[in-house]
């Protein structure tokens, strides 16, 4: 459906530079405008707009709110510190921001917290005002609902109603108190609407190539993680702290939830393939995490014992690229293979060996280094030394308990081998390693 406006260019000028101000800020390296331009890309007018703005607010990645939103924003809410709250009084009343309250079903004075709508209530809001001179108040409510149909990753509740169910009953009771003319086809639409666009914005995890998905997995993680920004200086605890943030939000993360259905949007074929592909990725993704996290639960666990946490590059060396020399940890590693006598899984063995599918600002897209912990330990004792690695992360053992649970071999190796970098704990290093290979020939 096109809407058939004439907007001034000037105008056009105007709603383009707050999109592109707000989401291509310092800190954000997803939810940037091209995901916005991804997301909106063959949709109907409604999704489209509502797809455009749909991430415009993401107040935990940008420390607050973009600059051309403030004076939209702020007569409504108040934030104190990093908690952001409904006003409970207003001193303007507001009929687009009444109609995100009743669609969000939210209420004056409420905390509002990222998980369960924060940035998407914010967003419409910013989406209704920035479009209300153009728009009837019919068209803005269906943007207002579409941006509320991508809150991600929610089950039906006990009765079986889904989240997209009760997004048509709001509309219907609204069209009624508010007195919007909406017919049945239009509520039902926009619904439809909504569902597409919510599947559109997390379709990388039906992504059939599992590089690709975790792609953008390592693209969220300095979002999230700002430390990873400083390329040249994060520590080991900084990157191992991501990796574990990202492990245990996938270990949590149902996958029935991630794809959506309403009706028949999708048929019923396109979305069992959804589903049946985002828990094939999920998998793959918390085993992979699982893996580089024992990695660098070796190597912090040498750098607690041997001084405290450093930079990574000084223990590993600076992040090469393709058609760089650069020294690095793994070329001092002993040359292994596979073992005929341990299990591997070869998906996980390929991600790891030869890497993901394109390079990121902050890591090297394949894991030589874990590589070689994998195909020294198997596919079990990974996860069962895995256990011991979280262990640790939770001061339940101490980085010496950790190390002497640990494969000898494997530990002697790296810590050898980042002994040749580390010149500056190299006598330590290399004395954690005697000790270990003494416990060995005893």
């Amino acid at each position: 459906m096109q809407l058939h406006i004439q907007i001034p260019v000037y105008k056009i000028e105007h709603l383009a530079t707050l999109v592109h101000h707000s989401m291509d800020g310092e800190k954000r390296n997803f939810h940037t405008s091209r995901h916005a331009l991804s997301v909106s890309e063959a949709q109907d007018g409604i999704p489209t707009l509502a797809g455009l703005f749909h991430d415009i607010i993401y107040f935990q990645i940008d420390n607050g709110f973009p600059m051309y939103t403030h004076e939209i924003l702020m007569p409504f809410v108040e934030i104190d510190g990093d908690e952001v709250f409904i006003k409970p009084e207003f001193e303007i009343e507001d009929i687009l921001f009444t109609f995100c309250l009743e669609i969000f079903e939210f209420q004056p004075g409420q905390k509002l917290s990222p998980f369960s709508g924060l940035n998407e209530f914010l967003s419409a809001f910013v989406a209704a005002k920035s479009l209300e001179e153009f728009l009837t108040r019919k068209q803005l409510l269906m943007i207002i609902a579409c941006i509320e149909a991508t809150i991600p990753f929610r089950m039906p509740d006990k009765r079986g109603i889904s989240a997209y169910d009760r997004l048509e009953m709001r509309l219907r009771r609204i069209s009624i108190q508010y007195d919007v003319d909406f017919s049945e086809h239009e509520i039902s639409q926009t619904v439809r609407w909504g569902v597409t666009l919510a599947n559109k914005d997390v379709e990388n995890f039906a992504y059939q190539d599992v590089g690709e998905f975790l792609d953008h997995t390592w693209a969220l993680l300095p979002e999230t993680n700002g430390t990873l920004w400083a390329t040249e200086v994060y520590s080991i605890r900084n990157y191992r702290q991501a990796l574990l943030k990202m492990e245990n939000f996938l270990s949590f993360l149902n996958p029935d939830s991630v794809f959506q259905q309403y009706k028949d949007t999708p048929d019923n074929k396109y979305y069992h393939e959804l589903n049946q592909q985002a828990h094939y990725n999920i998998g793959i993704a918390r085993d992979y995490l699982g893996i580089k996290l024992l990695n660098i639960a070796i190597i912090e666990a040498l750098a607690l014992t041997t001084g405290g946490d450093v930079p990574i590059s000084m223990f590993l060396g600076d992040i090469k690229h393709p058609g760089q020399k650069v020294e690095r940890a793994e070329d001092y590693l002993p040359k292994t293979g596979l073992n005929d006598d341990l299990e591997y899984n070869e998906v996980l063995y390929a991600l790891l060996e030869f890497g993901r599918a394109h390079e990121s600002s902050f890591d090297m897209k394949n894991s030589p280094l874990a590589s070689f912990v994998y195909k020294s330990l198997g596919t079990k004792k990974t996860n069962d030394y895995l256990n011991s690695a979280k262990d640790m992360f939770a001061h339940r053992i101490s980085p010496e308990d950790f190390l002497r649970k640990m494969d000898p071999h494997v530990v002697c190796s790296i810590a050898k081998a980042c002994a040749m970098l580390a010149f500056t704990r190299r006598e330590a290093l290399l004395d954690q390693y005697g000790q270990i290979e003494g416990l060995m020939e005893k």
